[in-house]
Formats: C-alpha cells, sequence, structure tokens
C-alpha cells in the first residue's frame, strides 16, 4: 500500500517534534503524544462515484443558460452582412452587421418545434469588432446553441454568446457527445 508524500512529511513531523520534547534536549518543549495518522483506503469494487452535475455529465455549457435550441449542424455556406464604418481610419463592423450561414441540421439536443433534423436552417452570428468573433467555416460540423426566431414562416437562429457558441465537433470530448446524444439538454 502506497503512502502520500504529505503522510511521510506529517509522520516526520510527528517523529522530529517528540525527539525535541526529550528530557534531556535542547528544547524545553513540553512533551507531546504521539498519534498515528488515520489511514482509509478504498475497498476494491467500491469506488466512489460524482453525482452529475446539473447540466450533463461534463457539466457542459451548452445547455445551460436556457437556449431556445441546441444542435449539431453541417455548415453548407456563408453570407456577410456588413456594414461599416468607413471614417475612422479602418472599417468597423456596425450594428445590425452578421454572418449568415446555412445549416444542416444533423442531430437536435434540444428540440424546437421549427427546428428538425435533415433541415437546412438559417444561423445568424453578430459581428461586433470584439476579439473572440466566431466564424463558422464551411464543411464542418458545429455543436450550435442559439434563439430561434421565426421571420417569413422560416425559422432563423441566432447564436448567443461571443466565444462560446461554435464548438467544432470533432473536437467535442467524446463523453460529452456521448451524453448529448444519450441525453439530450434538460
Amino acid at each position: 500500500m502506497a503512502m502520500t508524500y504529505m503522510t511521510f512529511a506529517v509522520l516526520g513531523m510527528q517523529v522530529l517534534l517528540g525527539w525535541l520534547a526529550q528530557p534531556g534536549s535542547a528544547c524545553s518543549c513540553v512533551p507531546i503524544k504521539m498519534v498515528a495518522p488515520k489511514l482509509e483506503f478504498i475497498k476494491p469494487g467500491s469506488v466512489p462515484t460524482t453525482p452529475k452535475p446539473k447540466w450533463g455529465q461534463l457539466d457542459d455549457w451548452f445547455c445551460r443558460n436556457n437556449p431556445d435550441i441546441v444542435i449539431r449542424g453541417y455548415v453548407v455556406s456563408s453570407k456577410r452582412h456588413v456594414k461599416l464604418e468607413a471614417g475612422i481610419g479602418y472599417p468597423l463592423p456596425l450594428p445590425g452587421s452578421n454572418l449568415e450561414y446555412t445549416v444542416q441540421v444533423l442531430d437536435v439536443f434540444k428540440e424546437s418545434e421549427f427546428v428538425t433534423a435533415g433541415k437546412n436552417v438559417s444561423v445568424y452570428v453578430s459581428v461586433g469588432g470584439h476579439s473572440c468573433d466566431y466564424s463558422l467555416k464551411v464543411n464542418k460540423e458545429y455543436l450550435l446553441r442559439g434563439d430561434v426566431k421565426i421571420e417569413k414562416d422560416e425559422p432563423k437562429i441566432w447564436l448567443r454568446g461571443y466565444c462560446d457558441y461554435g464548438k467544432e465537433w470533432r473536437f467535442l470530448p467524446l463523453g460529452m457527445a456521448r451524453y448529448l446524444k444519450e441525453e439530450g439538454c434538460k
């Protein structure tokens, strides 16, 4: 059975203090009682389990803050709708600028009556000139979350946040992907 460095340190301190407190030593300390530390071992087969966090096995942040929808989608195409301010020396995106993507929905992890698997939807990302603005790449799969708005009987998904809504599917931890496929967002 292996003992940790901390256990050795505790035992070493107790031996040292006990030696210093011996009658006739240079220390005029009060003798202390030597107490062996209580070691607890886990029995084989009884591994403690940790409770699942509120938002899934890995406390995944895609289900938090109650987005309207959480999907796995394949980016088919992209368009840029940018209003520029040219008189500043370099163009800055103005409010209302956005990127529009056509995304084929592969899986739906938080359902919406307007978005189903196999359907193409329009996905929008606001462009604000922030250091962490995010753009999706065509022909890649992403785990996306956002709010659904209906315009002219067509659902449009507006992605939430600046940095945390577009995770490429292949970089998603396997445990999180499995949890989303089996459990979805609650």
